[in-house]
């Protein structure tokens, strides 16, 4: 892998940041020498935000979080408070070491933004800052990444046992451009079960690393100890943000569905898997897909980790109200903020959405063609012609896919399918990792691992 992803704040839901389109124009009536000249005048001139990518970076070393915050687009200050930002950034401290240096600057245009990555050098690591600024010089996306090769150590959980696997690495739709690295974990044993990964939302590296954690390389390691073959791969917006921002249309099945079935057509043809079970198992984005996957393929069976059964958009705003709360009070910017969200899923929902929305009046600055797909998709319906072995797992301190609404909307509508079985975890939250009290975050960024009794219930039902 290897560009691990070090949240610097956890973004509730970035489903495809680097691959917002551009936006559609009403066609004119007026005479194509009359459009050309409309477009020369409404078309801004991008200016050079170079120094003021490497002061963000500068502000966020001197912990002035609120001057941060100033430069923030509303679409994200309703989710990234200044206390947020401090929480986030001061969890960090520890694990990258002493600044050092800023060591160079790049550039990239996607779109309707324009991604800055500043290279700073810290004791510990290297870490690229990564900001993007929309035309009106306000940030809508704010992360870092450890440098290939300079990632912070990682230790693997305890009921990993490296004798019992070996890693490979292998290529996606190799030859393609949409060429993806992968990772098989696997036990030299012929004909064994076979799990394939698919990643939540956002641009994941292959582990699916959010803050010191890593998810899949968890699941991968454990599985593996135990008899279970994984593959997991770089997911399509990680590895090529540049060409996703150029796909019109774009949605589900470019995001996620495509390369999936990729990956299953892969493992089919590959000798040591031909009489393999074969099965799919997705964490969050990558487990509401899970139904869409099904109709596109057969596998053996499909695994649902902290998938959701209701409307993205109505987790959005339930995420966002949710993370509001922990405050004693919101200033009058943040309930204004909130409320632009609120009218935004209203519009997602309203008969008035079309291809030609703009994308800034849409939660999170997705464009309205995603939107569209997703209002026509519905997972819990697909879900009941699913014939073949089906898990869905539950963590009930996940405020992200909820226990109450999701898994009990799941169990609801399956009701009496006998295929399908259900289980949840008292103290496991959206990670499926381990905790207590009132899940937040800030707890994404403290060092865990994936609860060895998901393994144990995974191995088990591939197994048999």
């Amino acid at each position: 892998m290897k560009k691990n992803t070090l949240l610097l704040f956890v973004l509730i839901i970035s489903i495809c940041y680097g691959c917002s389109k551009k936006e559609k124009k009403a066609k004119s009536p007026r005479s194509s020498q009359e459009v050309k000249a409309k477009k020369k005048t409404v078309i801004p001139t991008r200016r050079d935000m170079t120094s003021q990518s490497k002061n963000i970076v500068k502000l966020l070393l001197e912990k002035k979080y609120d001057d941060i915050y100033k430069n923030f687009d509303d679409s994200i200050k309703g989710m990234l408070s200044p206390a947020k930002l401090a929480r986030g950034w001061e969890g960090l401290e520890k694990s990258i070491g002493e600044f050092k240096k800023i060591k160079g600057t790049s550039k990239e245009d996607r779109g309707k933004f324009r991604k800055y990555t500043v290279h700073a050098v810290f004791a510990k690591t290297e870490l690229d800052f990564k900001i993007a600024w929309n035309m009106d010089e306000k940030i809508t996306g704010f992360f870092m990444s450890p440098v290939s090769g300079k990632t912070i150590s990682f230790k693997d959980a305890s009921y990993v046992k490296g004798a019992a696997f070996k890693e490979k690495s292998l290529k996606i739709n190799p030859g393609t451009k949409w060429e993806l690295g992968g990772y098989l974990t696997a036990t030299g044993v012929k004909n064994v079960p076979v799990v394939i990964l698919v990643h939540g939302s956002g641009p994941h590296d292959a582990d699916e690393t959010i803050g010191p954690n890593k998810v899949f390389r968890d699941l991968s390691y454990g599985l593996s100890s135990v008899g279970v073959d994984v593959l997991r791969y770089v997911k399509r917006t990680k590895a090529h943000p540049g060409e996703c921002s150029k796909i019109k249309d774009i949605n589900l099945m470019h995001e996620t569905v495509d390369d999936a079935v990729s990956a299953f057509q892969l493992i089919k043809k590959m000798p040591e898997y031909r009489n393999s079970k074969v099965f799919i198992a997705g964490h969050s984005l990558g487990a509401f897909s899970i139904p869409l996957i099904a109709s596109k393929m057969d596998a053996d069976g499909y695994i649902l980790l902290a998938g959701n059964s209701r409307p993205l958009e109505d987790l959005i705003i339930q995420q966002i109200k949710y993370i509001s709360g922990f405050k004693k009070s919101l200033s009058p910017e943040e309930k204004k903020n909130i409320e632009k969200i609120e009218q935004q899923v209203s519009l997602v929902k309203s008969p008035k959405l079309n291809s030609r929305t703009p994308s800034e009046d849409l939660p999170l600055g997705i464009s309205a063609t995603y939107w569209i797909f997703l209002n026509k998709y519905k997972p819990v319906e697909l879900m009941k012609k699913v014939l073949k072995p089906v898990l869905i797992l539950q963590g009930k301190r996940d405020y992200q896919v909820t226990y109450q609404e999701d898994f009990k909307l799941w169990k609801k509508e399956l009701k009496g399918m006998k295929n399908i079985k259900f289980m949840a975890f008292d103290k496991l939250n959206h990670l499926f990792m381990p905790g207590e009290g009132k899940p937040s975050p800030e707890e994404y960024m403290k060092p865990s691992h994936v609860s060895p009794l998901v393994i144990g219930v995974v191995a088990k039902f591939v197994k048999n």
